[in-house]
């Protein structure tokens, strides 16, 4: 099977459907955590905020979608928010599992939190809540970025150090042929 075209624009509805499963985790853990006290849910809130302004500060300002639509829909915030970076220097980044742990935190904890309330009480809404965040985070998230995000990038092309690692290619990238995507 021929490798697919990279999209110089993702259309809106991926825009949606890349940020879904984030927007979902957020929104559970948040509920998971007032579950446990409704004093846990304004600092984890503001971690996830933290967790993106990092994103947005040390990938997208030297991201090839700067200014316009990655999958995500950040590239155009970076250009609002950030001075353009260098689109070489985002590929030649070196990427490695424990500077992902800020974002593996988003998860651990309302699940954890999920665990914890479970653990001194049984509810049937604790259960699903945390079953759902587990499943959004070990198979939606991956499934959205690998089927959706990376596999139609234009940077892939460039140089990504997230496809590298999450392929296990090391200073390899994937070729791609630009195309438009369907508007």
């Amino acid at each position: 099977m021929a490798e697919p075209g990279a999209w110089d624009r993702f259309p809106w509805w991926s825009v949606l459907a890349a940020n879904l499963p984030s927007l979902l985790v957020a929104g559970v853990g948040a509920v998971l955590l007032a579950r446990v006290t409704l004093w846990l849910v304004t600092p984890y809130l503001v971690y996830v905020a933290w967790a993106e302004a990092r994103v947005l500060w040390g990938s997208c300002r030297d991201c090839s979608y700067f200014g316009g639509r990655c999958a995500f829909g950040k590239g155009w915030l970076a250009a609002l928010l950030l001075k353009r970076g260098d689109p070489r220097r985002f590929a030649r980044r070196k990427v490695r599992w424990v500077q992902l742990l800020p974002d593996f935190v988003i998860y651990a904890i309302p699940i954890a939190a999920g665990i914890v309330v479970l653990s001194r009480r049984s509810s049937i809404l604790v259960l699903v809540l945390t079953i759902v965040l587990g499943i959004v985070s070990l198979a939606g998230t991956p499934l959205v970025r690998g089927s959706l995000a990376c596999r139609y990038c234009k940077q892939r092309a460039i140089g990504c150090p997230a496809e590298r690692l999450f392929s296990g290619k090391r200073g390899q990238t994937r070729p791609v042929r630009a195309r438009q995507p369907y508007r």
